[in-house]
């Protein structure tokens, strides 16, 4: 067990000791905030993307590491742009998800199947040209992940003639914990390869590359250096941060089979498995262990708040009539935001609005922007030479602002949150009870973060972390925020449909065409590819009002936890002071002793949290990422 593995046991046990040390102490909500924070953490989830060209071993990689064959499929000749993810679960099962509608204009509902018919959904051979519009297939298995929670996702070519693979792939990348980039040891890192492996650097907390089959070759060392080399030149990362690593998965499945440990070892699998387990733990992890400190303080505050005010009226009598006074305002406080719900509800949903009129008329901007660019391309004289790679342009440019248009609305909502949260304050005599917001609203924060990021967290992530893609992917917040890719993707696969074989043997053909062929084909891409950029459009607009209509109940669900939690934080002082009002002289010099137990039992606990705390970010603190994968590269 490493050492962050030791300390997420450690918050896990302590948990339950605070919970059952102040079990008396604090409201319902509170305890359930809690309790759901607790659970996330024991859960564990993180997620790990799996990317790569086409026909580079990516599903044998996946079949390997997990110990079962065949679960994948493999040995087919072209794959479609259907995303597939895997969790660790019983029933064993596959549920496919639709994204066209049917006869009667609705998508059709999940359709729960057997592991052994997954090609019929994601390959060509089951699913030509996607026709049923498969949009995911989520796999439960019986295996044995790298780290308890971990939910694999295996995509498309990345650099395939279908841009929808690409952007299907690329759409994954926000919600990626790590992502594990396959290439092949007989054929070198092509330049479209590269250029993703840039993209995943920029955008990912952990990018691997996994070199495979290094059966194949004399010697995998020369092949794995010019990988490395070939990466850095390309994103300017040093080459001893540059994580490469060879695998065979032909040696470790045969290692399986004849209980091989040396075997294992020069398949590459088990340094990959280290790797895994210890950088999904050093990112992932220790986030996850900040998230529930920030509970395990917000617990402890709201049960130290009464405890904190009887001991000052126990120890000065004379602060009887302050006390009072003080909570009695809370109380009215908490309440009057209880009665006026209604009104600061309807604030904070037209503040989010308001707010974000800006992200929805710059993403209609940018889809306009799109078209008129692509249209002025079909001005060149090549237009024609390459197809496929102007609509990968289009879909990734579509991608691009369909992200953007996102990360916009979380910042004015988090805004209007912070805003709020710092309105609905209620001040008790000796304990700051305050609703804090996050300065972003994201579970996986960046290394450069301060601790400004995590109160109130606790409270926020939990609303949709039951449901959606965001959930089966492992993502709290990442669940309110559409995986857009998945959606272009299915439009581009959907539009382009028959005409993609056309289009990609149109050089061939231009060469003979006369300028009125030529015209034809110019304007059947033309069609094709506006109806698919306003089909995105669309998409992409009513994927962001549904997001910021859920972002808005969070906001508000997320608030009125912290309103009840403090209002019952209030009532419980005034009930302990109404007590004590009522004791005689020689009771309260009796009840001193028990209040100045309890007082140290919780400082104790405090002292223990912030022993925690050190720990966590001194963890968070630590080397770069990078450089921590690629000394477990080099130890391995």
């Amino acid at each position: 067990m490493n050492e962050i593995e030791q300390l997420r046991t450690t918050v896990l046990a302590t948990f339950t000791d605070v919970l059952d040390g102040v079990a008396d102490d604090v409201s319902a909500t509170r305890r359930d905030l809690a309790l759901a924070v607790r659970d996330r953490l024991e859960q564990g989830r993180c997620c790990v993307v799996v990317c790569g060209e086409f026909r580079r071993g990516k599903s044998s990689l996946l079949n390997a590491l997990v110990g079962r064959p065949g679960l994948f499929p493999v040995d087919v000749d072209v794959t479609t742009s259907v995303v597939v993810t895997l969790t660790a679960g019983e029933p064993e099962q596959a549920t496919v998800h639709f994204s066209g509608t049917g006869p009667d204009g609705a998508v059709p509902d999940p359709l729960t199947t057997s592991l052994d018919r997954i090609a019929d959904f994601v390959t060509e051979q089951g699913n030509p040209e996607n026709r049923r519009q498969v949009e995911r297939v989520e796999m439960v298995a019986a295996i044995d992940p790298p780290t308890p929670g971990t939910v694999l996702v295996d995509t498309p070519g990345v650099g395939s003639l279908n841009p929808a693979h690409s952007t299907a792939t690329r759409g994954f990348l926000a919600n990626a914990d790590l992502v594990l980039f396959v290439g092949s040891a007989v054929e070198p890192l092509a330049t479209v390869e590269l250029e993703f492996l840039r993209l995943a650097v920029e955008r990912c907390p952990l990018v691997v590359t996994a070199v495979t089959m290094i059966d194949r070759v004399p010697d995998p060392g020369p092949v794995v250096e010019e990988a490395r080399r070939r990466i850095a030149g390309l994103t300017g990362l040093p080459q001893d941060e540059i994580v490469v690593l060879p695998l065979s998965s032909a040696r470790r499945q045969d290692a399986q089979e004849e209980q091989d440990e040396l075997l294992d070892r020069r398949s590459g699998f088990p340094a990959l498995e280290a790797l895994l387990r210890d950088g999904l733990a050093a990112t992932v992890g220790v986030q996850q262990i900040q998230v529930a400190l920030d509970a395990l303080e917000e617990l402890l505050d709201e049960a130290a708040a009464p405890v904190e005010n009887e001991l000052t009226l126990l120890r000065d009598g004379t602060r009887l009539g302050e006390l009072d006074r003080e909570l009695k305002q809370a109380r009215a406080h908490a309440l009057g935001l209880r009665a006026r719900r209604s009104a600061w509800t309807r604030a904070v949903r037209e503040e989010i609005e308001t707010g974000s009129r800006e992200a929805r008329r710059r993403l209609e901007d940018d889809f306009y922007r799109i078209r008129v660019g692509f249209e002025a391309s079909l001005e060149s004289d090549d237009v024609l030479r390459d197809p496929p790679a102007l609509v990968a342009r289009v879909s990734g440019e579509m991608l691009d602002a369909a992200q953007q248009g996102n990360q916009e609305l979380l910042n004015v909502v988090t805004q209007v949150a912070q805003k709020y949260a710092a309105d609905f304050e209620v001040p008790l005599t000796t304990t700051a009870t305050a609703l804090v917001v996050p300065t972003e609203l994201r579970t996986r924060t960046s290394r450069t973060e301060g601790q400004g990021f995590r109160r109130f967290r606790s409270t926020w992530s939990g609303g949709l972390a039951g449901g959606g893609l965001g959930a089966t992917t492992g993502v709290v917040i990442g669940s309110f925020v559409p995986l857009i890719g998945p959606i272009i993707g299915g439009i581009v696969g959907g539009l382009i449909g028959k005409g993609w074989g056309w289009l990609s043997g149109s050089r061939s053909a231009r060469q003979d065409a006369e300028e009125r062929a030529r015209r034809e084909r110019v304007a059947d891409l033309r069609s094709q590819v506006v109806l698919m950029i306003e089909t995105g459009r669309r998409r992409a607009t009513d994927a962001l009002r549904d997001q910021m209509t859920d972002l808005i109940r969070e906001v508000v669900r997320a608030l009125e936890a912290q309103i009840e939690a403090s209002h019952a934080s209030v009532e419980e002082s005034i009930r302990r002071l109404s007590a004590d009002r009522e004791r005689t002289a020689e009771e309260r010099r009796h009840r001193l002793p028990e209040v100045e137990a309890a007082h140290q039992r919780l400082t104790a606990t405090r002292r223990h949290l912030t022993g925690l705390r050190r720990a966590a970010d001194r963890l968070e603190a630590g080397a770069p990422i990078r450089a921590l994968a690629a000394r477990q590269e080099r130890g391995a």
